[in-house]
Formats: C-alpha cells, structure tokens, sequence
C-alpha cells in the first residue's frame, strides 16, 4: 500500500538496548521534482511522538537524492552526519514534505506484499504507523507500518599494549 499525505507521519519503534543509529532507508513510489522530504527521530512521549527532535537526527532528502519504485524494492537511504543515540524506549522515526507528490510505502494487515504477491499476517514492525494533521497531534493507525529499515552502529574494542 502507498501513504500520501502533506502533513507529516511518524513510524514507533522500540530500542531494547541503547545504540546508535547510522542509517535509516526510506522506500518511495512517487516523489516531488524539487521540494525535499525531511526526517527527524523524536521520543515518544505519553504513546505519541513529541517535538523533541534527537540530536543529529534532523534531515533534509533532496529531491534528486529520493529513489522510487514500482513495488517497494529500491530504497532511499539517509545516513545521518552524526550517528544518533537512543537510550532504552520506545523513539519515531517521521517523515513529511510540503509537497504531497511523495508517496511512501506502508504495509497493512491482510494486505498483500509488493514484493512477494503473500498475504501480510503480521505487523512487521513492534511500533506503530502514526498520522499527523499539523506536526503536533498524531493518531496511531494501528494496521499499517511504514516500510523502513533502520542501522545501528557496531563497535569493536581494540586492545592496544605499549611494550
């Protein structure tokens, strides 16, 4: 299924363990010729997202670097300037535009994958799709998720010895 909307969306997510976030990939079917999309990740507060805007997390796509397709099988991939930390909890990732030419894609319990032709059984996500109508309010919709991966950075410890 593809969302269009001019006000914003804002997909939840929970963080089991702290991390730092490096990517995210967005999938588009249609996009406009010139605005930018924008994305930011936000806490979640009282089970909606609130304004507070994560550090670093703050990103303008323009509109020559946004991919579509056909059926959800080529990303859009933001990588942030600075990885982005997130604690344990539940963060959204959202998304919006002043243009209603982008279309992203969402999957919807019952129905069908863009890729596969199977039936959705299950949400993809543990989160939910949020839909706002002035970047303040948003309201769950608790059948869809926005189709997103997101990275995390993977350290190694080095030990290093003075001989």
């Amino acid at each position: 299924m593809i969302l269009n909307r001019l006000d914003p969306v804002a997909q939840s997510f929970i963080v089991e363990e702290p991390a730092y976030i490096t990517k995210v990939d967005l999938f588009f079917a249609t996009k406009d010729d010139n605005i930018p999309v924008f994305l930011q990740l936000r806490k979640i507060v009282d089970n909606r997202p609130s304004q507070e805007v994560l550090p670093f997390s703050s990103t303008v796509i323009p509109a020559d670097d946004v991919n579509e397709s056909d059926n959800a099988n080529v990303a859009t991939t933001v990588t942030f300037s600075s990885p982005v930390f997130v604690d344990t909890g539940e963060y959204a990732l959202t998304l919006g535009s002043d243009s209603k030419s982008y279309t992203a894609y969402v999957s919807e319990l019952n129905g069908t994958d863009t890729l596969s032709g199977r039936r959705i059984s299950e949400q993809p996500l543990v989160g939910s799709l949020f839909l706002s109508e002035n970047l303040k309010l948003f309201q769950p919709d608790l059948f869809q998720d926005l189709k997103v991966n997101i990275y995390r950075a993977k350290f190694r410890i080095f030990n290093s010895r003075s001989s």
